[in-house]
């Protein structure tokens, strides 16, 4: 048997399903590496003891703990910040606050009037909000920020 120039066996590519031929039967037999392991009749045979039943322990009423780092996440939550009006407010550069204008972008959205000033700070941000809420912008004007303030192009 001759290989195909794709370097399959033609038994391998042929039509019919199946080798035609013993000879070609034997030629697929080299690709069959499949480990075996010889089977035994035995049945298997195991010494656990059967398990006991226990009867169920009361659950306890447990008070929740609560951590200095809960409280001041709470308080964080219950006093938001008023959301800035302005780009401008939020400290972006004049030439970024003009294009934003020139597009009729006046107004930050919520989600980037809370993350544009830690941002921009050098901060790490997370945030989650619905798409077109305005991520985008909020991630990225830091980073043209940052890239116009050192000169790059």
């Amino acid at each position: 048997m001759v290989p195909e120039p794709s370097g399959v066996p033609r038994a391998c590519i042929a039509a019919e399903p199946g080798p035609s031929t013993r000879t070609e039967l034997l030629h697929l037999s080299q690709y069959d590496r499949a480990p075996r392991r010889a089977t035994t009749t035995r049945p298997t045979q195991t010494r656990r003891k059967p398990a006991v039943s226990r009867p169920a322990r009361p659950v306890r009423d447990i008070a929740p703990v609560r951590s200095d780092l809960d409280l001041k996440l709470e308080a964080a939550l219950a006093a938001p910040e008023p959301p800035a009006r302005t780009f401008a407010e939020l400290g972006l550069p004049k030439a970024m606050v003009l294009a934003l204008s020139r597009r009729d972008i006046t107004s930050p959205f919520a989600i980037q009037s809370r993350a544009l000033p830690d941002a921009l700070a050098g901060r790490d941000v997370l945030g989650r909000a619905q798409t077109g809420s305005g991520k985008t912008l909020a991630f990225g004007l830091p980073m043209l920020a940052r890239l116009a303030a050192t000169g790059s192009p």
